[in-house]
C-alpha cells in the first residue's frame, strides 16, 4: 500500500453523535420537521468520512457547524439552488462564535461541497475532506477517495441510512412541484467545476 492508502486504512471513528453538530442542527429541528433524523445522519456520515479523510479532528467544530448548515436552505428557504442561502444561515447565526478564519472556511465549505474538481483556496485540505467525505455519503461509498468499503459499511451500521436520498429526490417537487425544468435548472447551479 502507497502511505496515504495505509493512512485511510487505519481504523475509523464513527461518528454517531456530535454535541458540535447537535448544537447547531438542534435549533432547526421544527424546520426540517420529519427530515430531521436523516440530515442529521447524513451529516454524521460527512463527518466522520471528511475527518477519517484529514487523519486529524483538529477542524471539527468548525466542521460540524459547516455541516449543520450546508444543505439547510433546502428547509429554511425552501430552495433547490441552497448553496448562498445556506451560507447566508450560517454566517448570519454562526457570527461571534467562530474567528473571521473559521467563518470563511465554514463558508467555502458551504459553498464549494458540490465541487466536482478539487477546491484550491483556503484551508483546500478541508474543504476537500467535507466535499469527498458528501461524495462518498451520496454515492453509498462507490466512490470513495480510497476509503476502504468496510468503512463505509461499518458507518453505515453505526449511523444508518434512513431515506436521505428518497429525501433529496422528493425535494424537486416539494419545493419546485412538477415544474422539473425548472427544478433541474435550480438544482444544476449547486454543482461547480
Amino acid at each position: 500500500l502507497r502511505r496515504s492508502e495505509a493512512a485511510l486504512a487505519r481504523p475509523i471513528t464513527v461518528f454517531s453523535s456530535s454535541e458540535h453538530l447537535d448544537e447547531h442542527l438542534s435549533t432547526f429541528k421544527d424546520v426540517i420537521g420529519e427530515d430531521f433524523d436523516s440530515y442529521r445522519n447524513h451529516n454524521l456520515r460527512v463527518l466522520t468520512y471528511a475527518i477519517h479523510l484529514l487523519g486529524s479532528e483538529h477542524h471539527l467544530p468548525v466542521i460540524a457547524a459547516a455541516l449543520a448548515f450546508h444543505d439547510i436552505a433546502l428547509w429554511t428557504d425552501s430552495q433547490l439552488a441552497y448553496l448562498e442561502p445556506s451560507v447566508a444561515q450560517a454566517l448570519s447565526k454562526l457570527e461571534g462564535r467562530f474567528s473571521a478564519d473559521e467563518l470563511t472556511l465554514i463558508k467555502n465549505i458551504i459553498l464549494w461541497h458540490h465541487k466536482i474538481t478539487p477546491f484550491t483556496g483556503p484551508h483546500a485540505d478541508v474543504v476537500n475532506a467535507v466535499r469527498k467525505g458528501d461524495l462518498i455519503d451520496l454515492s453509498f461509498g462507490l466512490v470513495n477517495f480510497g476509503i476502504p468499503f468496510e468503512h463505509v459499511q461499518a458507518t453505515f451500521a453505526a449511523v444508518p441510512y434512513t431515506g436521505w436520498h428518497t429525501i433529496l429526490g422528493g425535494m424537486l417537487p416539494r419545493i419546485r412541484g412538477y415544474n422539473i425544468p425548472q427544478a433541474l435548472w435550480e438544482l444544476s447551479s449547486i454543482f461547480k467545476w
